[in-house]
């Protein structure tokens, strides 16, 4: 998801995050995505992955679950939260660097706060209440965003890098952000939320980008 760029869209404080984190261990907040925990031969492997883009056929498949907690899956999340930092983005689910496995990481602080990083895995939302309109774009979405409903405030149960299970509560754009990024490792982006007029639009200008690309190309 496309990240924020002022402090006023943000309905969950800093704060608030490092007490979750804290409370719940569901997450891990870094200064950059260099402080996870992971070895250091690992750190240095970091790397910036290609973001799949619309109409791209992984965007559409559902993620496997996560059933092995290991140094692999510390460098999956390296590696996605280097290319989300570089994009930049608010959040970014495995499938967008595709990857099919049940992995999102996010970041809901403004440009001007320092970086909180909260790791997602094998994530599900047990409970949604409410419900809340706003503006949302995609870093597989190109050039593109919309405004669409989602559940203004949810509870959600998942496990960290270590397996260990949890569950939290989430509201605003906190739960916005959450809610696009799992539609990812469910195969949905967040144009399905959209009229089919809405849709066509969309999908007939990301055709026409794609044959400039493809003329571009060939020049």
């Amino acid at each position: 998801m496309e990240k924020r760029p002022c402090r006023q869209y943000l309905c969950m404080t800093v704060g608030y995050l490092e007490q979750v984190i804290s409370d719940f261990g569901f997450g891990i907040a870094v200064k950059h995505p260099e402080s996870i925990d992971l070895p250091k031969s690992t750190i240095y492997q970091m790397a910036i992955r290609e973001i799949l883009k619309h109409p791209h056929p992984t965007l559409r498949k559902k993620s496997k679950v996560v059933t092995e907690f290991n140094e692999k899956l510390k460098q999956l999340v390296a590696d996605m939260a280097d290319t989300m930092y570089d994009a930049p983005g608010a959040g970014l689910a495995a499938p967008q660097i595709g990857v099919l496995q049940r992995v999102v990481i996010m970041d809901v602080t403004s440009k001007e706060e320092e970086n909180q990083l909260i790791v997602l895995v094998n994530p599900e939302i047990l409970h949604g209440e409410g419900s809340q309109v706003g503006e949302e774009g995609c870093l597989s979405v190109v050039d593109y965003t919309a405004k669409v409903k989602r559940f203004e405030k949810i509870h959600v149960r998942t496990q960290n890098m270590e397996g260990k299970e949890s569950e939290f509560e989430a509201e605003g754009w906190f739960a916005r952000v959450i809610q696009h990024e799992l539609d990812h490792i469910d195969g949905v982006l967040f144009i399905d939320h959209l009229s089919g007029l809405k849709r066509a639009l969309y999908k007939k200008q990301r055709k026409k980008q794609l044959r400039e690309e493809k003329h571009v190309s060939h020049d």
